[in-house]
């Protein structure tokens, strides 16, 4: 009986060793993430149109989850509960007509700190003209971005605000399996 005992501790502590192995092998990282307009939408007549972006990086699946199905119509609403909530959390950018240029969120800044080594980060827009309220990425207000160091090269994410959607422009690696 003890021999069993003791072979049932050891495979149940080589297991939590292989597991604890496998969650050290995922590291995050911080990065500088500038944020630029299409140029589509700063040559139209008038100039650009006024666009705000929220920036929020999170450290867990429960955040992730409320935030990638929060209705993005009701986000962009005035006096939205939810957004209000964030608004410690949020690195905030605004675009228009006389501010139109690409803007930056250092890595160096310090809201990464607040965010306690988050492991997703949303960017959120309030893009011109109706958009239909969809889950995730499939709607065009919202982008969540994995911060795996495997999944970028560099320490740079590029992103631009088109017309219809958030696009990021520097190249994702895939995920690793």
């Amino acid at each position: 009986m003890k021999v069993l005992t003791n072979r049932v501790l050891g495979l149940g502590l080589m297991l939590v060793l292989a597991l604890a192995v496998e969650g050290c092998g995922t590291s995050y990282g911080r990065y500088d993430v500038v944020v630029s307009m299409d140029p589509a939408l700063t040559s139209q007549p008038g100039g650009a149109p006024s666009v705000a972006v929220h920036i929020i990086g999170v450290n867990n699946d429960t955040s992730v989850g409320e935030l990638s199905a929060k209705s993005m119509s009701e986000y962009w609403k005035p006096g939205d509960k939810f957004k209000q909530d964030l608004a410690g959390s949020r690195y905030e950018m605004s675009f228009g007509p006389r501010d139109s240029g690409p803007k930056t969120l250092k890595k160096t800044d310090p809201i990464w700190g607040k965010w306690d080594r988050p492991v997703k980060l949303f960017i959120l827009a309030d893009l011109p003209g109706a958009h239909s309220d969809q889950p995730g990425d499939l709607d065009g207000r919202r982008k969540s971005l994995p911060l795996e160091t495997s999944r970028w090269d560099g320490d740079r994410i590029e992103i631009q605000i088109q017309r219809s959607r958030i696009q990021v422009l520097t190249k994702m690696n895939p995920e690793k399996k």
